[in-house]
């Protein structure tokens, strides 16, 4: 089982490092994608195997900067890719320089311990994190039971009725107490853990966090959160044919103590809550498990990203009650990434002081190397990674793009080649270049900015960015040797000193796809060679 949740911390890296391959599901998927060495556009149709696509071969090839000066800078950016999602393998880029005539200075922080072997991030951050996902092992259905309606279970109950809620991180059962009439919400059931003979939280809350789930988001009035994730993403299981697991077509918020389940964990979504069969670790319901403790506008944050993962859940495994025996779940990277997107639709971004996802971006942003795109327990909580990827997506092809993600029972890279133009290769190649290229001025080709203006050094009201962090090339004939993992990215820049030529030798990691971006004048967009 996934556990999906949201915690305070996140990791990531870059180089550009790419695997291709799908997480299950999805068919014989057209694949077009860019030949970097010559330019040429490559199309790879028909690949054999739905859980592969071809990738273009890229040469190594020389690049010369005549006019090289004291305020020149060149910026190498990789890719790996390889025919499958996580292959056990990695790859090699090399930047062999010539004609320096002077020894570069040092232009950025270097964290050599990115590019040591076995060099990994606890990838659990909530310590139990990882031990929930082993031992919680409880079945999903694999094909509907039953095609007759289910009592409501939750809904029409009266304030202040109790159940007991089985909650997977703490591995037992709590009561919780009904909060608020059911006259009194539309989209929504809130419970609160009973704790010393009290809810966690009071009716004044209950009524504040129903107003905004069902009708007025604080940080996007006029709608709920309820109909904005929908808009975007999908649809929770809310037919069985009226309602979803539970008989109910609200979804059940669920506010548990701190206390219980330890203050880092901010909230998630138990997939066993999906099965129709029920199970020990079951709730049988479309339920939110919401930490009590944190800030409304954490709380709503919270929710808008759980949301999103309980959506996902029917458009992937449930679907609307069929649970057909071949659904895949979606690559837990994409998924997350999604939920991340799903903070920033509802309105819950770094404009409006989201400081848990400023932080998961920095996390990402001062260490891409080391997170694979579509191997997130090995990447650490690469939170950070998937909304950035997604934010970029969602700019440039809008919410279509996204909602034919969501509602394709596909999943993985299988997938998302199938709904992004030019296949996830070329978007992911542009989407790594366009992480250094945004902060850059001048005449940026559009593909290598964020339409928004968004900036990965920028100053917002939840803090500001790190930008990504780039290794520096010395005067040594080559340098570095980067050895890449699938999926991850790496920048390497150089800066030299006055009317020196450089030439720069770029021999890309087995054949991916690199992009070198020359400044004539630092943070000035000259040009990109590819």
């Amino acid at each position: 089982m996934t556990l999906y949740k949201r915690l305070p911390v996140a990791l990531i890296t870059a180089l550009t490092l790419s695997t291709l391959g799908c997480g299950g599901g999805g068919g014989n998927d057209d694949v077009v994608a860019r030949a970097q060495g010559s330019g040429q556009a490559t199309t790879t149709v028909g690949t054999t195997n739905p859980g592969t696509v071809t990738v273009p071969i890229t040469q190594s090839k020389t690049f010369t900067f005549p006019t090289f000066s004291v305020n020149s800078r060149l910026a190498v950016v990789g890719n790996f890719q390889t025919s499958t999602e996580t292959p056990n393998e990695t790859g090699t880029l090399t930047t062999v320089l010539s004609d320096l005539g002077a020894i570069p200075r040092v232009a950025a922080r270097v964290d050599p311990s990115a590019q040591e072997s076995g060099s990994f991030e606890n990838p659990c951050g909530f310590p139990d994190a990882c031990a929930i996902d082993r031992l919680i092992g409880e079945p999903r259905a694999q094909q509907s039971t039953s095609s007759t309606a289910i009592r409501p279970r939750f809904q029409e109950l009266a304030e202040g009725a109790e159940e007991d809620f089985f909650l997977v991180p703490a591995f037992k059962s709590v009561t919780g107490r009904k909060i608020l009439q059911p006259n009194e919400t539309v989209h929504c059931t809130i419970f609160a853990e009973v704790v010393g003979g009290n809810p966690v939280i009071d009716r004044s809350k209950a009524l504040e966090i129903a107003q905004a789930f069902d009708s007025n988001n604080p940080q996007r009035p006029g709608s709920g959160i309820y109909d904005q994730a929908r808009a975007v993403f999908g649809s929770e299981w809310n037919q069985n044919p009226t309602g979803g697991n539970d008989g109910d077509t609200k979804v059940v918020i669920f506010f548990f103590s701190s206390q219980t389940l330890g203050n880092g964990l901010f909230g998630y979504v138990s997939p066993a809550d999906g099965n129709p069969n029920g199970g020990s670790s079951s709730n049988k319901g479309e339920i939110l498990y919401i930490n009590a403790d944190k800030s409304t506008y954490q709380t709503l944050a919270t929710i808008s990203h759980e949301f999103q993962h309980l959506i996902n859940q029917n458009q992937k495994i449930n679907q609307q009650g069929l649970n057909p025996a071949n659904a895949k779940d979606e690559n837990v990277s994409v998924n997350e990434g999604l939920s991340g997107l799903s903070e920033e639709v509802c309105g819950y971004t770094l404009n409006s002081g989201n400081n848990l996802l400023l932080a998961v971006l920095n996390d990402y942003l001062e260490k891409p190397e080391q997170h694979e795109f579509f191997n997130f327990s090995r990447a650490g909580l690469g939170y950070g990674q998937g909304y950035l990827f997604f934010k970029y997506v969602r700019e440039h092809f809008g919410d279509q793009t996204i909602r034919n993600i969501c509602t394709d029972t596909g999943s993985g890279l299988a997938n998302l080649n199938k709904h992004l133009p030019n296949g996830f290769p070329e978007i992911f190649r542009r989407w790594t270049i366009a992480n250094y290229a945004t902060n850059l001025s001048g005449n940026v080709p559009s593909i290598y900015k964020y339409p928004s203006g968004f900036r990965t050094d920028g100053t917002y009201p939840a803090g500001t960015l790190v930008g990504v962090k780039v290794n520096t090339m010395g005067n040594n004939a080559t340098n570095p040797t980067n050895a890449l993992r699938p999926w991850s990215c790496n920048y390497q820049i150089l800066e030299s000193e006055p009317g020196v030529g450089v030439q720069a030798t770029v021999n890309p990691a087995s054949g991916s796809p690199y992009g070198v971006i020359f400044e004539s004048s630092k943070g000035q967009f000259t040009s990109l060679e590819q």
